[in-house]
Formats: structure tokens, sequence, C-alpha cells
């Protein structure tokens, strides 16, 4: 994150030798660090929605394994979504 904001960080570092105190710098860093955080927690979530879609559609490739003739209803009952959700999955 520091070298995307290479610029701000040493214009930074800069102003603080200027005004003789850090502030400037601290408030930076601790941009960076909120900004990279939220960049971490919005990649945590997408990956935790890809892996909970694939659990599903893998629930449903068992379930027409052991019943090729089940219906987009009957896998709902069983995985406890809606048929809409089914269908979702199955078009993934």
């Amino acid at each position: 994150m520091i070298k995307k904001n290479q610029e701000e960080y040493y214009t930074a570092i800069q102003n603080c030798n200027n005004a003789g105190n850090s502030t400037e710098f601290i408030e930076f860093m601790l941009k960076v660090i909120d900004e990279s955080i939220n960049d971490m927690m919005l990649e945590q979530k997408e990956t935790t929605q890809e892996t909970a879609q694939e659990t599903t559609q893998e629930k449903i490739l068992n379930l027409i394994r052991k019943n090729p003739s089940i219906t987009q209803v009957e896998m709902a009952k069983a995985l406890d979504l809606t048929r809409d959700g089914i269908s979702y999955n199955i078009k993934k």
C-alpha cells in the first residue's frame, strides 16, 4: 500500500520534518492501514461467498447423482432453499 501511495508517503514525511511533529505521517499511515483492512475484508467476503456457492452447487450435484429424476422443488426442500435458489445455483 505504501508503494501505491508513495508520493503521499514522502510528502507526509517531509511535512512532518518541516513541522517538527509526526501527526500528518501518523494520520497518513492510519489511513493506509484502514484502506488495507477494508480491501482485505472485501476480498474475504467475496471468497466466502464463492465458497458457499460452490458448496451449494456440490450439494445439488450430489442430489442429482443420487436421484437423476429429482425436481428443483425436491432439491429445494432437501437443501432448505427456495426453488429460485436452486435454479440460481444450477445456472452458475
